[in-house]
């Protein structure tokens, strides 16, 4: 099994979010989505508040005001 090398951080392999399709790094998507593979949201679509809270790995996920 070979690796795709990253250069100076950027991701070769193609990861994108879902949401926006922008491309994202390799850590991103490990960190913010689901099971390091699909990501549902990413910080150039979404608050990152919302993608510490779980939009990044949840499709459903519904933003709630502070308070709640």
């Amino acid at each position: 099994m070979s690796t795709v090398p990253t250069v100076y951080g950027a991701d070769l392999t193609g990861n994108r979010c879902l949401n926006c399709e922008t491309r994202v790094l390799e850590g991103t998507v490990r960190v913010f989505g689901s099971n390091g593979v699909d990501l549902f949201a990413c910080p150039a679509c979404t608050p990152l508040r919302d993608l510490q809270r779980g939009a990044g790995s949840n499709p459903d996920f519904t933003r709630q005001e502070d308070g709640q």
